[in-house]
């Protein structure tokens, strides 16, 4: 699965994740929340560590610049290591005052472990020391089998069912944090950076380059370009952006000079001039010989030159995906302005 093409952005899930442990912890101790809006001190905030920073990881990831899943991995994964040696420190100190036995301490001490070894790898990670995350994949798959363990020690211990089942409750956001943790480690643009993942992606980017392919045109541009031949251009210059099977778009520039009109194919973001080809556009021909039923559309240039594209719907321009404090002020701006909230097409 790869999060860089999902409709909801990483970063809100993560932030999502975190605002329920915040809920899920402040459940458990909202016996002592009471007491700390009662009698308000900073030393019992130390009780309450797990839900200010989960809360401040969601602030993170929701008020600042969104970037590719990367971004959402280091921010996710650092908070929850934090969150977990903070959690396995605080039951080793609760720990000597009941008398844990030999296995919770074990545990405890493995779940530390995995924690510092997470927190170790980012840093690897993050410095650009080592691009590979397999130690943190491990880490989680463990902190997640100890978790489990932990519930079935529970049940050792004697329990009842229903304790265990609120025990799950309240960890289950954190559970599922873990599991979207690789889900990023397993994406498509993050998997592993080994040297041969970064190989690969670098191959396939020459290869975008140098042979676009799937290049998509608006049907409806294929009449004008047909009109531009026969009667030529009635303005200076004229652009048409083009989708594409990959995720980079293209676009076609015409422009109007002394030899004739001139195409430019390029990347819709290549601001040279330079482009892929450039040559003087002398002819346009579909394979169906009708624009509104054609499939590919060939455009012809000096000696039988040409590029051959898709014809298709209208341009997709892809999602921007900008922080949640933009659109809130870009929200609070129109209303301001009177402007009523656009609703997407059905």
């Amino acid at each position: 699965m790869d999060f860089t093409k999902s409709r909801i952005h990483p970063d809100y899930i993560g932030a999502a994740l975190m605002i329920l442990i915040v809920i899920a912890e402040a459940y458990s101790h909202r016996i002592m929340l009471e007491d700390l809006f009662a009698d308000f001190s900073f030393s019992m905030l130390m009780f309450f560590s797990t839900e200010i920073l989960a809360l401040a990881g969601a602030a993170v990831l929701l008020f600042t610049k969104h970037r590719d899943v990367t971004k959402t991995l280091v921010v996710t994964a650092i908070i929850f290591s934090i969150l977990q040696l903070y959690d396995a420190y605080l039951d080793m100190i609760i720990g000597e005052y009941i008398n844990y036995d030999p296995t919770n301490f074990i545990e405890l001490v493995l779940k530390l472990a995995c924690s510092l070894m997470l927190i170790a790898n980012l840093i690897l990670y993050v410095t650009r020391r080592s691009n590979n995350l397999t130690l943190m994949l491990y880490s989680l798959g463990a902190i997640f089998c100890l978790y489990i363990i932990r519930y079935l020690n529970l049940y050792r211990m004697g329990n009842d069912f229903g304790s265990i089942i609120i025990d799950v409750s309240i960890d289950l956001p954190s559970l599922l944090l873990i599991l979207f943790c690789i889900l990023l480690l397993l994406s498509d643009s993050v998997k592993v950076n080994t040297l041969m993942y970064t190989i690969k992606e670098n191959y396939r980017s020459v290869r975008r380059v140098a042979v676009p392919t799937g290049v998509r045109m608006d049907r409806s541009e294929i009449a004008n370009l047909e009109n531009i031949v026969r009667n030529g251009m009635d303005c200076d210059r004229y652009e048409i952006p083009l989708n594409s099977h990959y995720d980079a778009d293209y676009r076609m520039v015409l422009t109007k000079e002394d030899c004739g009109t001139v195409l430019n194919f390029s990347f819709l973001d290549d601001d040279t001039g330079i482009g892929i080809a450039r040559f003087v556009m002398k002819g346009v021909s579909t394979n169906t010989g009708d624009a509104e039923t054609c499939d590919t559309v060939r455009i012809y240039g000096e000696d039988l030159f040409f590029i051959q594209l898709i014809a298709g719907g209208p341009y997709m321009a892809p999602p921007e995906k900008v922080p949640l404090k933009d659109v809130i002020v870009s929200f609070i701006k129109k209303e301001d302005a009177g402007i009523p909230e656009e609703t997407p097409e059905s």
